[in-house]
């Protein structure tokens, strides 16, 4: 087939075959990240609710980021009703359109669809973007907002409208800013350098073009911001801030909160999916295999371009970009001590798929040309690597170590010997193979983690940092596709839920329930009733939403009926343990773990 037909028909295929895996078995996966499913139908209920995030009905509190990020998930609800697989959608579809357009993003910086095929594979095998993009969190729409600023990027130098391009990459920016705030702007100097770098404008020009991007980037990731905190009536509490302000919000806990250390933080030794801040963290056993197969090969492809001769400015600026953008989001990843799951790493993955293809077409440029042992030499380094990732635990599918040395060697022989087009591909097929392997078992649900942390791969890679003694305990509970069934019953009221529904739909209250213990144990109350529910603390517990005063208001105008209390101290609890009646859980649910109290 002629290659001009061939590569596209790839990428199609690629694309497709990505939708499939993102899409599959959607129905059973339950409700996945149960705190947004439950936003998305509490935020569809009304303007003010879509515009603010509000998370409860009653409207006590938000969610802890900015909406846009639910917006998908809310009128997706609104047309399909609530379901499951109704909020899992627009993932999919964020998650399918990142593939194509990253490959045409990579085209116009390499001049090859080629190489812009082989980063679209990447992004597309890549375990934590298979996961993530089959939950509900935002993370898939960071990722599109962020390739779609990317190609708008390329296309301000490349076409005619460069201003216009360039403004509409920074309001890109903006909205990924909106998804999950700072994190979207790690990459930001990555963008502003690789247009001063490449731009064809005089100086003057192009510095007055970058400032207006600056600018811009600033007013598309603020309004929000803004418009909260100057609104002039009643609002909810901002949850996650300490004031009720966007701003608190903005540059504490999702700003400097996240990277130098916050009380909510997940970052403990007691906790599975800690990991060890330090340049070495990428590397480490609970996420090498999400996003970081590849990641050596990039490295050494970033280090080799930039000890080479001078490149074109448009080769230049991608090389800029996507490497830019792997090693400022990678260090703040890597050294950042505040909150801390897996996913995060899939903001790395466009960045890591792109370098590795631009490094793969460098190196065949180079062994064309004479260069014998350089692409050779780095096939071996990144195979190993991959082989290394996999030794970690035999147990876990060990079996493809045979395949990866198998691949490994005969690509580099092929090489060698002059079958150029065989040998690569050979290559490829070694370092791709066991990443592709672990989608499609995460695919067909032999995961680990839950909906709230979803990962892929071994169960011993999330155990490391568990106590001797709760790791047997924790490894049976998600050992093969247990992790999947406990998945399908995300979102669901547990029979101790039930009881107390019996309860409090028989209260003619206006907050009929209000719950301690985290906005993650109301869920399913707001999923699957329409309860005058208030999930009191926020997705922390530490919001200081409702306060004491605020609670005993209600409880003195008769607004609320029962209460749920945790074990953890907190000053609600000590007025509602003083001020209400215990209910005896012999009268709704005996093996009750929370206490209920009736306030009326």
């Amino acid at each position: 087939m002629n290659t001009a037909r061939w590569v596209p028909l790839a990428l199609i295929a690629t694309t497709v075959l990505a939708g499939v895996g993102y899409a599959w078995d959607l129905a059973g996966q339950g409700y996945s990240y149960a705190y947004y499913s439950a936003a998305a139908k509490t935020m569809g209920s009304g303007f003010q609710q879509f515009l603010f995030g509000t998370y409860d009905p009653v409207g006590v509190l938000t969610i802890d980021k900015p909406p846009l990020g639910v917006w998908p998930q809310v009128v997706s609800v609104w047309i399909f009703g609530l379901h499951g697989w109704a909020v899992l959608l627009p993932q999919v579809i964020a998650g399918v359109a990142a593939v194509p357009l990253l490959a045409f993003t990579v085209r116009r910086f390499s001049g090859s669809l080629k190489t812009g095929l082989l980063a679209a594979v990447i992004l597309a095998v890549t375990p934590v973007t298979m996961v993530i993009t089959r939950d509900n969190a935002p993370d898939p729409w960071l990722v599109l907002c962020l390739v779609a600023a990317a190609y708008a990027l390329s296309r301000a130098l490349t076409g005619q409208a460069e201003t216009r391009w360039l403004v509409l990459a920074a309001a890109l920016l903006g909205c990924g800013f909106l998804v999950k705030m700072g994190q979207a702007l790690l990459v930001a100097p990555a963008f502003l350098a690789a247009y001063l770098v490449a731009s064809s404008l005089a100086w003057g020009k192009r510095l007055l073009n970058g400032a207006i991007a600056v600018v811009t980037v600033v007013v598309a990731s603020l309004w929000w911001v803004l418009l909260v905190d100057l609104w002039p009536g009643r609002k909810p509490f901002i949850g996650g801030s300490l004031d009720s302000s966007a701003w608190d919000l903005t540059v504490g806990y999702n700003g400097f909160g996240r990277i130098s250390g916050q009380s909510a933080a997940a970052g403990n030794e007691a906790n599975p999916f800690y990991s060890t801040p330090g340049i070495l963290r990428l590397f480490s056993d609970s996420l090498a295999g999400q996003a970081a197969w590849l990641l050596p090969l990039a490295l050494l492809g970033l280090v080799i371009f930039f000890v080479r001769p001078k490149a074109p400015r448009l080769v230049v600026a991608g090389w800029v970009l996507f490497g830019g953008w792997l090693v400022l989001a990678g260090l703040v990843l890597s050294f950042m001590t505040g909150v801390w799951l897996p996913y995060y790493t899939s903001m790395l993955v466009p960045a890591i798929a792109a370098v590795s293809a631009f490094t793969l077409a460098m190196l065949w440029r180079y062994h064309l040309a004479g260069n014998r042992w350089l692409l050779p030499l780095v096939i071996a380094v990144s195979a190993a690597w991959v082989f290394l990732v996999i030794q970690r635990d035999p147990g876990w599918h060990g079996w493809l170590r045979i395949p990866v040395v198998a691949l490994a060697v005969l690509g580099i022989v092929a090489l060698v010997a002059g079958r150029f087009g065989s040998g690569l591909a050979l290559g490829l097929a070694a370092l791709l193979i066991t990443p592709l392997t672990w989608s499609a078992l995460a695919v067909s649900g032999y995961w680990v983690g839950w909906a709230t942390n979803p990962t892929a791969g071994p169960v011993s890679a999330q155990t490391v940092f568990l106590p001797p003694e709760e790791r047997a305990e924790y490894a049976e509970y998600f050992a093969g596709r247990k992790s999947a069934e406990i998945k399908a019953k995300t979102g669901s009221l547990s029979e101790e839920q039930s009881a107390v529904l019996k309860l409090a739909q028989a209260s003619t209250t206006d907050i009929q329930l209000a719950a301690e213990g985290g906005a993650l144990q109301v869920a399913p109350y707001i999923i699957h009733t329409d309860l005058r529910v208030v999930a009191m603390g926020g997705f922390t517990t530490d919001d200081p939403a409702p306060s004491v005063d605020q609670l005993a208001g209600w409880v003195k105008d008769k607004r609320v009926k029962y209460v749920l209390t945790d074990s953890e101290k907190r000053a609600r609890s000590d007025w509602v343990e003083a001020h209400c009646r215990l209910v005896p859980p012999a009268d709704y649910f005996p093996e009750a773990e929370q206490k209920l109290y009736d306030c009326a």
